[in-house]
């Protein structure tokens, strides 16, 4: 998803990457130009509000969710922001 993101602000796209907890090596490998949003909850379903809210101002064109429990959380927050935005789930085996 890192690569993914970072490809995206390439590109000359605005590019958010969301995360539920802001603790790991991954901080390193995200490009400049990708903006990390931190929520600072326990659990992804302890931030299915503040997702909502932050889908409510961003109004992004575009959402990619590649966990289960996380896809699971984002369908919710999105039904419950009342945006009309592509959302794209993937899943891992």
């Amino acid at each position: 998803m890192i690569l993914l993101a970072n490809e995206f602000s390439t590109n000359s796209h605005d590019v958010n990457f969301v995360v539920v907890k802001c603790s790991g090596a991954f901080k390193n490998e995200i490009a400049p130009s990708v903006k990390l949003i931190c929520l600072e909850k326990n659990s992804a379903t302890a931030s299915l509000l503040k997702l909502t809210k932050l889908l409510r101002q961003n109004r992004p064109d575009l959402i990619i969710s590649s966990l289960n429990y996380c896809n699971v959380v984002l369908a919710l927050a999105h039904k419950l922001s009342c945006i009309k935005t592509f959302t794209i789930f993937r899943e891992d085996n």
